[in-house]
């Protein structure tokens, strides 16, 4: 699909205590800096030359076999890759000095074109180190280059934004993305240019002694492209107003994730998890918003062996309560992100660790509300622990013992709770949607959806309307089944008790996990059940209030869709989403398309190795049905297959919720899918 397409335990989650414990970044003090650039970098005290003093530049230049230049055309290679991450410590190797090049500084406009003529020269030496001086008047920017041009004026450069400048393909790669986002070059500040590479460094990456440039700067851009987009969406913001955001939250997530062994062993594992955590927000000024984490419940679960013995397999589930407290700050933008970011972690539990490059985390606000959508895409590197003080416990991480990749994806909603909530005002029709994973211990997996509408009576009675069900299920064999049904029911008069804040303590008189929003307009449920060494079953549902009579106009209308998918076919199986970036614009009340780019996670059986491929930006075909009770039903034309969405918009027509099938027409469908829609702005 052109869209949609290990052995040790995993429970790193976008929001829980084990991701949290790398949050140590100051931002606010970066997103400060990027929120007061006043322009030519002077902002960071870094002014130029006076007639008294001359500035200095200095650095060392760097390439793939210390060589400027292509030997191939970028367009033409193929990324062959046996890693996500690569098996060395965090930085960019296998780079040699550039020796004899001439080094010029000079200006650019924000297409990266020189303007004006050469401001000064020099030659790197025999251990690629250089020195320039800066001609009077001449400030440290964004738009402030020193280049290196080799054979077919292919061109290595760097931002003079410091006096410490570095020419690699990190820096080019870097100047290449604010330039194909559109940044004015010259309103960059030294914070944000030196931390974005500094970030881009930490990434596991290597320099093949055979590659040339152009190969380093698309392995830059299979590994770091997505979060250094993210980064510069950042950057060239301004900050938000959060005051009004300021409560107690909750938060429930779904994570899937696929792990390999790095072919060592014959294993692999296929995992889950849910959770659901608490937090607060605060207003830190300046679009800066102080979040207390203030605990976490969860569950997950890793089926671990192989398709080829699959009584061999193991499947663990474990329960986790976390009563821990931390604090994290976020930079909340004008449009309506909040970006809360991690650094280059590293973690040590027994026998294990892992490395995890940095993220930046962007939770989507629906529109005015205190409503919050998160699609998360992590990946680490699994490795063998170490004793280093021969004391019995091991406490660091090998760097020679790696174990194999960990990938997952995951999807978490938050809402701010509601003050003083009553039966009364729990009222009204919602529709659900419901997607669930099952894992079993003999190596059989199910995905699981539903959809049906919920009549809440406003004195603690709940209608529950007909189930329509779709389950695709996979078999270590490699046989897979798909099954279209309905639910029993309908039913009538069911007891719901909702707490004061907001809390579903409990459906029927089964306790139960879910929470309402403080618009009372918005519901979100997330479960597990299992028993270790036989089964783990994880769901997340969601629940919008629908229009009365009236559809919800689409036309004009433009949304990002945060969608994950599940596919079996034989053995293999895939997990997909839609990368941030995308957009779903209507052109009438029937008609619109999507623009997106696509993650796929792939394993061609549970113990085969795990494979990532990005696409690069398409274009699908949309045509929309809305209801005037909001059920809605949409079809993406992916010829010769088809992504359907069954689901409903909310009555206020700027938040959908969805679950999918993909596949081509008259046969059963290869994937289940979960999607949200929240609309960002409209088209004028």
């Amino acid at each position: 699909m052109v869209c949609c397409h290990g052995d040790a335990d995993i429970r790193h989650t976008p929001w829980g205590d084990h991701i949290l414990d790398g949050w140590r970044r100051d931002i606010s003090s970066a997103s400060q800096d990027q929120l007061e650039c006043g322009g030519s970098g002077s902002s960071d005290g870094n002014s130029g030359s006076d007639a008294d003093d001359q500035v200095t530049i200095s650095g060392t230049a760097e390439a793939p076999g210390g060589v400027v230049a292509y030997f191939r055309e970028p367009g033409l290679l193929e990324i062959v890759s046996g890693y996500l991450i690569s098996p060395v410590a965090a930085a960019i190797t296998g780079l040699e000095p550039i020796t004899g090049a001439t080094v010029e500084l000079i200006r650019i406009d924000n297409d990266g074109n020189q303007i004006g003529e050469v401001l000064a020269t020099t030659v790197t030496s025999i251990t690629g180190d250089y020195v320039l001086t800066l001609p009077e008047g001449t400030d440290l920017s964004g738009d402030l280059i020193v280049r290196i041009t080799g054979a077919g004026d292919t061109e290595l450069r760097a931002q003079v934004v410091d006096q410490e400048v570095d020419i690699s393909p990190v820096t080019e790669f870097v100047l290449q993305k604010f330039i194909a986002q559109g940044s004015d070059l010259d309103h960059l500040t030294t914070t944000s240019v030196v931390k974005l590479r500094g970030q881009v460094e930490e990434f596991d990456l290597t320099a093949d002694p055979g590659a040339d440039l152009s190969d380093m700067l698309v392995a830059l851009e299979q590994e770091t492209g997505e979060f250094v987009d993210s980064q510069i969406d950042i950057i060239d913001t301004t900050g938000g107003d959060a005051a009004g955001l300021v409560g107690d939250y909750r938060s429930s997530g779904l994570n899937i994730s696929l792990h390999d062994d790095d072919g060592q062993y014959g294993i692999g594992t296929f995992a889950a998890d849910t959770w659901i955590s608490a937090f607060s927000l605060e207003d830190g000024g300046a679009g800066v918003v102080e979040l207390t984490w203030e605990g976490e419940e969860g569950a997950w679960a890793n089926l671990s062996g192989s398709d080829l013995a699959p009584q061999n397999n193991s499947l663990n589930y474990y329960v986790d309560i976390d009563d821990d407290t931390e604090e994290v700050e976020g930079l909340l933008t004008a449009d309506g992100l909040l970006a809360v970011e991690s650094e280059f972690e590293e973690e040590i539990d027994g026998d294990f660790a892992w490395r995890w490059p940095p993220t930046l985390f962007r939770l989507q606000r629906v529109q005015d509300r205190a409503l919050f959508i998160l699609q998360a895409e992590e990946a680490g590197v699994r490795y063998q622990s170490v004793d280093t003080d021969n004391n019995g416990e091991k406490d660091a991480l090998d760097p020679d013992e790696r174990e194999g990749d960990e990938v997952g994806r995951s999807i978490e909603v938050f809402a701010r709770k509601p003050v003083n909530m009553t039966e009364a005002d729990l009222v009204g029709s919602f529709g659900r949607i419901y997607f669930g994973v099952t894992l079993n211990s003999n190596g059989q997996a199910e995905v699981e959806t539903e959809t049906n509408k919920l009549e809440f009576d406003g004195a603690g009675g709940l209608d529950y309307g007909l189930a329509s069900k779709r389950m695709l299920s996979r078999q270590s064999n490699g046989a897979v089944e798909y099954d279209d049904t309905q639910s029993e029911g309908p039913y009538s008069g069911i007891p719901v008790v909702v707490s004061s804040t907001g809390d579903v303590e409990s459906i029927a008189g089964e306790q139960t996990d879910g929470y309402i929003n403080d618009t009372y307009d918005f519901f979100a449920f997330a479960s597990s059940e299992g028993e270790d060494g036989s089964q783990g079953s994880f769901s997340a549902a969601y629940g919008v209030k629908l229009p009365v009579d009236n559809a919800p106009s689409v036309n004009g209308r433009q949304y990002r869709v945060f969608f994950m998918g599940l596919a079996f076919s034989g053995t293999a199986i895939d997990l997909s989403n839609l990368r941030f970036n995308n957009m779903l614009t209507f052109s009438s009340e029937t008609v619109g398309a999507l623009t997106a780019r696509s993650s796929t996670v792939s394993k061609a059986s549970l113990s085969s190795s795990v494979e990532v491929e990005n696409t690069d930006e398409f274009s699908l075909d949309a045509s929309i049905s809305v209801s005037g009770d909001g059920s809605t039903t949409m079809t993406l034309d992916d010829d010769p297959s088809t992504l359907m969405f069954n689901g409903y918009m909310n009555a206020d027509g700027d938040l959908g919720i969805f679950v999918t099938t993909y596949g081509e027409e008259g046969q059963d469908p290869e994937e289940l899918g979960l999607a949200i829609l929240v609309e960002v702005d409209s088209v004028q």
